[in-house]
C-alpha cells in the first residue's frame, strides 16, 4: 500500500490553459503536503415525487482547488513564485539577479503539475497560483511556503515514470531558513531600511500575497483560464516574543504608513528579499497569556506606495532573488 513518504512531485511550466507542460521537460519537487481536490459539483434534483430525497442529480462544474506546501528553497520555487507574483526582470551577473513584482494580468502564466501517490500518477493539466503565503517561526527553523492553485482538470491514469526526472542540484537541501532572516521596519516616505537602526527582532512572522483569481463556466463544465475578479491583496502579521518597546504601537495609533523587508541571506551569492514598500499595522496590543513573558504581534495590511520608496524597486509587493540561475517565465 503506497504512503505520503513515497510521494513524489513534478513541476513544469505550462503557457496556455488548454495545453499541459511536458512531463518530460519536468523537474522533481519536493513537497511537505497537498490537498489539491478534483471536485464535481451535484445539480440536486428539486422535483416533488411523493419521496422524502430527492430525484437523480446532475454532474455540474467541475473544480481543481487545493495547496501545496514545502520548505522555501532559495533556489527551485521561482518558477511558482513567479506564475503567483507574474512579473519577471532578469539580470545575469555575479550573482544573477531575479526580480518578481506583481502584474494585473496573468494570462499565460501556469504551471502543470505531476503528482506520484503510488497507484498512478495524478496531473494537475494547467494551474493557476491564486496565493501565494510565506511564513517562519524561529522554533519551525525552516520557512515554510504554500501554493494555493486553482487546476484546470485532474486526471489520474498517468503512468510517467519519475525515475527520469531529477531535482536540480542547485534546489537541492538549499532551504530558507528563519536564522538566515533579517527583518526591517520604518515609516514609507523615512529613508532606506537601514539594518543599523530599522531592524526589528521577531520570534515568527507570516504573509499572504493573493490574487483573487476566480473561474469562468461560460460554456462547459471545466472552467476557461481563470482570471482577477478582484484586488490583489497582501496581508500579514509578526510575532515578537518579549514586549519591549512602543514603536509599533505608535505607528498603529496614527496609523503610519510603513515599509518593510525579510532578508534571507543563505550560503555563497544567496539572498532573498521580500519588499513590502507600503503597509498600515491593524491591530498592535501586547496582550497577557500569563504569568510569563507578554509577547507582542502586530498584523498589517499591504498597499500600493504612493510613489517607489527609497530603497525599493516597486510600488506593489515585490521580490528579489539573488543566485538563481535563469529567468523561469523567459
Amino acid at each position: 500500500m503506497p504512503g505520503g513518504a513515497c510521494t513524489q512531485m513534478a513541476i513544469v511550466r505550462a503557457t496556455d490553459w488548454a495545453t499541459p507542460g511536458l512531463f518530460t521537460n519536468a523537474d522533481l519537487w519536493p513537497i511537505l503536503s497537498e490537498d489539491i481536490s478534483n471536485e464535481i459539483e451535484q445539480l440536486q434534483n428539486d422535483e416533488l415525487g411523493g419521496c422524502v430525497e430527492p430525484g437523480p442529480a446532475d454532474s455540474g462544474n467541475q473544480i481543481v482547488r487545493g495547496s501545496i506546501t514545502r520548505y522555501l528553497h532559495y533556489e527551485g520555487d521561482e518558477l511558482a513564485l513567479a506564475v503567483g507574483l507574474g512579473s519577471t526582470s532578469f539580470v545575469p551577473g555575479s550573482p544573477n539577479v531575479l526580480t518578481l513584482t506583481r502584474q494585473g494580468d496573468l494570462t499565460g502564466l501556469g504551471i502543470t503539475l505531476f503528482i506520484d501517490k503510488g497507484i498512478s500518477v495524478w496531473k494537475v493539466d494547467v494551474a493557476k497560483v491564486d496565493q501565494v503565503s510565506i511564513a517562519g517561526t524561529a522554533s519551525d527553523g525552516r520557512v515554510m511556503v504554500t501554493y494555493t492553485i486553482i487546476g484546470s482538470a485532474m486526471p489520474y491514469s498517468g503512468s510517467d515514470d519519475f525515475s527520469t526526472l531529477t531535482e536540480p542540484a542547485a534546489a537541492q537541501y538549499n532551504y530558507v531558513l528563519f536564522r538566515h532572516l533579517q527583518y526591517m521596519i520604518n515609516g514609507e516616505t523615512d529613508a532606506a531600511l537601514d539594518p543599523g537602526s530599522d531592524l526589528q527582532k521577531l520570534n515568527g512572522f507570516n504573509l499572504d500575497m493573493t490574487n483573487a483569481l476566480a473561474e469562468d463556466f461560460r460554456a462547459a463544465v471545466t472552467s476557461e483560464e481563470p482570471d482577477r475578479d478582484g484586488w490583489g491583496l497582501v496581508t500579514g502579521g509578526v510575532t515578537i516574543g518579549k514586549y519591549t518597546s512602543n514603536d509599533r504601537v505608535a505607528q498603529f495609533a496614527a496609523q503610519t504608513r510603513v515599509k518593510q523587508q525579510w532578508l534571507f541571506t543563505g550560503s555563497g551569492s544567496y539572498q532573498m528579499e521580500i519588499n513590502s514598500p507600503s503597509a498600515v499595522l491593524t491591530e498592535a496590543t501586547p496582550q497577557i497569556p500569563g504569568p510569563g513573558r507578554i509577547p507582542h504581534d502586530y498584523s498589517w495590511n499591504g498597499q500600493r506606495a504612493v510613489a517607489v520608496p527609497s530603497g525599493m524597486d516597486a510600488v506593489d509587493t515585490h521580490m528579489v532573488l539573488d543566485g538563481v540561475a535563469a529567468d523561469p517565465l523567459a
